[in-house]
């Protein structure tokens, strides 16, 4: 059980959610996955937005903050949308017993927090309890390429609806998908009923999954087809989630430095592999999610970065691991640093006009610095400060590192927001 839980003051906030849910009319719907739930939740809201009032809770994922939403959503919000997320056994029941979800979203199953549930087995019967709460007339949103998805589906009393891009027997069939950092994500989706062609601003091939997921989720909840694709075309990815932010006379960052599970990694890389006529790089920082040593982990990375990439900047202690060729360190093919500041001056140092730069690292490092650095005066170096926050909105940005001035100010800012809120 959650320590929130135990907590009497929390389980007062609790008491009180399980009242605001029993009272309301919304439509509550509730997305988990091992990947896609953060851009999911926060583009079916904002498709949502397009018709009627929602209330939404992305990227934090826990059961503190879905009792926050249960207990701050209004009678007005005719749609609640939250993302539920696991890192341990036992997580799922309790949220998905307070959500109640009458829509339930699954984005696929990979291998995630592995010290936790040791493989996708782990994960899927964790996710799953999600869908133990969806009454007779709920209805499930399942992908239909992720062979998980038919233990859900099979002796289920709920309505189950599918999509995918290999399975032909999905109720949605996503078919000719374009993609590059240049031209943006492009493909159609397809049902006995319709076949709409989705224009995106999301630069890769990987987000075909959330998007075709949050689009099913707004036709099966009666959103009109122009609405959905009007909403759609003016998206923009998440920040630090394959954002893209050009620098005046420097380099194109992709910035996706929140998750770096081993097993997805060749989808960030594909991104750059096809980029013509400008120069590519890579920086890897901290790979998650993975059984066993890590070196062959970060050398079949650089292997892979190598194909897509014209140089790779590892950050941290890899050269160990990697062990790259004589000729890959003499051409400069594979650059070695130890902190993010030294990449950052390293980046800085040999930087051209318009090269397309893709960050890539489990948010510990809080590489979303080194593109901040070309904007700003960034003072805040620490390698891993071990404070949950994105930099952007971080009191300490600006100066030398100073973890009780930061928490400090930190917990000033939330009080006045909630003040606000109140």
């Amino acid at each position: 059980m959650s320590s929130i839980l135990r907590n009497p003051f929390w389980a007062i906030k609790k008491y009180h959610a399980n009242i605001k849910r029993k009272k309301s009319s919304s439509k509550f719907v509730a997305v988990t996955g091992s990947s896609g739930k953060s851009t999911t939740v926060s583009l079916l809201a904002h498709i949502i937005e397009g018709t009627s009032l929602v209330k939404s809770q992305s990227l934090q994922n826990t059961i503190g903050p879905l009792i926050k939403t249960l207990r701050r959503h209004q009678k007005k919000d005719l749609f609640v949308v939250a993302e539920l997320g696991v890192g341990d056994k036992g997580q799922m029941a309790p949220m998905a017993e307070i959500f109640k979800p009458d829509v339930a979203i699954l984005t696929m199953i990979g291998d995630e927090h592995y010290s936790s549930f040791r493989g996708k087995e782990g994960v899927f019967e964790e996710k799953s309890q999600l869908f133990h709460s969806l009454k007779s007339d709920g209805l499930a949103i399942l992908n239909g390429d992720d062979s998980f998805t038919m233990n859900i589906v099979e002796n289920s009393l709920f309505r189950n609806v599918t999509f995918g891009r290999n399975n032909s027997n999905s109720d949605y069939i996503v078919q000719k998908i374009n993609a590059s950092v240049t031209e943006s994500l492009t493909f159609i989706i397809k049902n006995k009923k319709n076949k709409i062609r989705i224009h995106t601003q999301f630069p890769g091939e990987q987000f075909w999954l959330p998007i075709t997921a949050a689009v099913v989720a707004a036709l099966e909840l009666g959103i009109p087809v122009k609405s959905i694709i009007e909403r759609v075309a003016t998206f923009n990815p998440i920040y630090r989630r394959c954002s893209i932010h050009s620098i005046q006379g420097g380099p194109c960052f992709i910035l996706d430095c929140i998750k770096a599970p081993y097993s997805t990694l060749n989808l960030a890389f594909d991104m750059v592999k096809n980029i013509k006529n400008t120069r590519r790089r890579i920086v890897i920082g901290n790979i998650s999610d993975y059984a066993g040593s890590q070196s062959p982990k970060y050398k079949n990375a650089y292997k892979y970065a190598r194909e897509c990439a014209d140089q790779v900047i590892f950050i941290g202690q890899k050269e160990t691991s990697i062990k790259p060729c004589l000729d890959d360190i003499k051409n400069e093919r594979v650059i070695f640093v130890q902190t993010p500041k030294e990449a950052f001056e390293y980046i800085k140092k040999t930087t051209i006009p318009n090269e397309v730069i893709l960050v890539k690292s489990s948010g510990n490092l809080h590489l979303e610095r080194l593109m901040l650095a070309f904007k700003k005066k960034v003072l805040c170096w620490e390698p891993a400060c071990k404070i949950n926050d994105n930099c952007l909105k971080c009191p300490g940005l600006g100066n030398t590192f100073n973890r009780r001035e930061i928490l400090r100010n930190k917990k000033i800012n939330q009080i006045k927001l909630n003040l606000f809120l109140k």
